[in-house]
């Protein structure tokens, strides 16, 4: 493992050294902490390989309402500055925290060289943007960000480089943010948050960035979402099913909460239908996950694309009509599990 990571280190320094033009970031849309924490320390990495060119994160897609402070932070500190408009050309693309140019909603064709670097287990395919397509992806790490420190510290074993206490907390808490507080870390994940308290991070400092009051429009959505969730039982697991406007995730997360083994909500964008999932552990264990249960299955029928996690994942499908999807899902699982999902009654 340290090995591909020196093997990365050497091939984005030689490409940051090269690089005469421009260098971008992107993320997923409402790129979250750990989008934002890993772009922190990207920059402090680009700057550290001696490159006088200032990254430059490409807004267009959003950043959600814990990560405001992170992003303001960072361009504060002049690590790099923030556009809301989509390049038409560039030298490199890093995406961050997706598995390709299409989750990060930018078009590739109009860059030299891209580098992707991610942590989710179910993932898009960049191979089709060819040879000067580089991916530094692995699924054992729990977050973006560690895969970024660990970049550093290695580069740090090789030349001085310091972080201030500032930095290493702001970086910090994209980490906790994706481990849940250090409640489920790799082991790389301990190594990287050691590595950022030993350069002055706090952790009570880092989560006071990264916690928000939930805004109405959020509350309100959860609450539509809740009064149209339908509750199905399938063997011992329940299985919840709901549509909102925006805030899918959030509301996917408390339907999980609420005890749903599987939580899927679905929301009307403009140009496509995205769904959002949550895996209860009890049912995505060993062989089983979300992949495995529908995502295919729905690439299959309907060309969607999906990344994310085996227990978390998002995917989205061209624009049909909603209830056309629901229904598929359902027959889906129910060819899964074998059995009929049955609608619990109040």
């Amino acid at each position: 493992m340290r090995r591909d990571l020196e093997s990365h280190l050497e091939n984005i320094a030689g490409i940051v050294s090269g690089a005469s033009g421009e260098i971008y970031v992107a993320s997923h849309p409402s790129a979250d902490p750990d989008s934002i924490s890993s772009l922190i320390a990207l920059s402090q990495l680009v700057k550290y390989m001696g490159s006088e060119t200032q990254p430059k994160f490409i807004a267009v897609n959003g950043v959600a309402s814990n990560a405001a402070k992170l992003l303001e932070l960072g361009e504060k500190s002049n690590l790099y500055s923030v556009i809301d408009h989509t390049p038409q050309r560039g030298d490199l693309l890093v995406v961050l925290d997706a598995p390709d140019c299409g989750r990060a909603s930018i078009s590739c064709d109009v860059y030299e060289h891209i580098y992707i670097i991610d942590h989710h287990a179910l993932n898009g395919d960049p191979s089709r943007y060819g040879r000067r397509t580089h991916v530094l992806r692995d699924e054992y790490y729990t977050s973006t960000t560690e895969i970024v420190v660990q970049l550093l510290k290695i580069l740090g074993e090789k030349i001085p480089v310091e972080l201030d206490r500032d930095i290493s907390t702001a970086i910090l808490a994209g980490l906790l943010y994706d481990t849940r507080i250090l409640q489920h870390p790799s082991i790389i994940a301990l190594d990287s948050a050691q590595y950022l308290m030993m350069h002055g991070a706090s952790i009570g400092d880092a989560l006071r960035l990264i916690q928000t009051e939930m805004r109405l429009d959020e509350r309100i959505a959860r609450v539509k979402g809740i009064m149209r969730a339908r509750a199905y039982r399938v063997n011992s697991y329940i299985v919840c099913l709901s549509h909102v406007g925006a805030h899918e995730s959030s509301l996917a997360q408390l339907l999980a909460a609420a005890g749903c083994d599987l939580a899927i909500v679905l929301s009307d964008k403009e140009d496509h239908l995205r769904i959002s999932l949550r895996c209860s552990q009890n049912l995505c264990r060993g062989e089983v996950d979300l992949e495995s249960m529908l995502l295919k299955k729905l690439s299959s029928i309907f060309g969607a694309r999906y990344g994310g996690h085996r227990r978390a994942a998002v995917a989205s499908t061209p624009k049909l009509p909603m209830g056309e999807i629901e229904s598929r899902i359902i027959a889906i699982l129910e060819s899964f599990f074998g059995a009929d999902l049955k609608p619990l009654k109040p």
